[in-house]
């Protein structure tokens, strides 16, 4: 699954693997135990932190933390303690919870610099998507950074690309995965 997730393009494999790892989080969004236990045995909790743990564009992250969140988090049966409390004190889990406080710092940098009416805009379109509440999968409508000012002076780690724009996904990703993991 980690080679397919950390191939530089985007494959048949890659979109089968994201497509069916948000359509189970999505099945398990529902509270059933069945669905639970069934996708316990697809994924484990490691292997959803080391994966959200990489250096992956926030849209190949989305589907795992999503995963994560109504499979092993927010549960309807008793599993909820014991595996929630072992995510809860495992080192692994920590350092992602640094690198997100990192990456939200870095986020709030990067929208100071768009103008408020701007800002206003990027809101009603997340809004809006996620009212849809399609597929989250790597090929949803995301928001492409158009609006943020072009400006390769501002580099800013892991939420712009090279022509200082912000990473496609990213929003996306904090809005669905990151905000309710907290």
């Amino acid at each position: 699954r980690m080679h397919i997730l950390t191939e530089p393009e985007d494959t048949s494999d890659l979109e089968v693997l994201l497509s069916a790892t948000d359509l189970l989080a999505a099945c398990a969004e529902s509270k059933n135990l069945f669905i639970e236990s069934v996708c316990q045995n697809i994924f484990s909790i490691e292997e959803l932190v080391e994966i959200i743990r990489n250096n992956l564009p926030p849209a190949r992250k989305r589907p795992f933390v999503r995963f994560l969140i109504w499979v092993y988090m927010s549960t309807d049966g008793n599993q909820q303690s014991s595996q929630g409390t072992a995510l809860a004190h495992g080192s692994a889990i920590w350092k992602y919870l640094h690198h997100i406080s990192s990456l939200l710092e870095n986020v709030a940098k990067a929208l100071s610099l768009v103008p408020k009416d701007e800002r206003e805009t990027i809101r009603h379109e997340l809004t809006a998507a996620s009212r849809r509440r399609n597929s989250f999968s790597a090929h949803s409508p995301q928001y492409t950074g158009s609006r943020l000012p072009r400006s390769t002076s501002v580099g800013i780690p892991d939420v712009t690309d090279e022509e200082g724009q912000l990473v496609p996904g990213l929003l996306e990703y904090l809005a669905d995965g990151v905000i309710p993991f907290l």
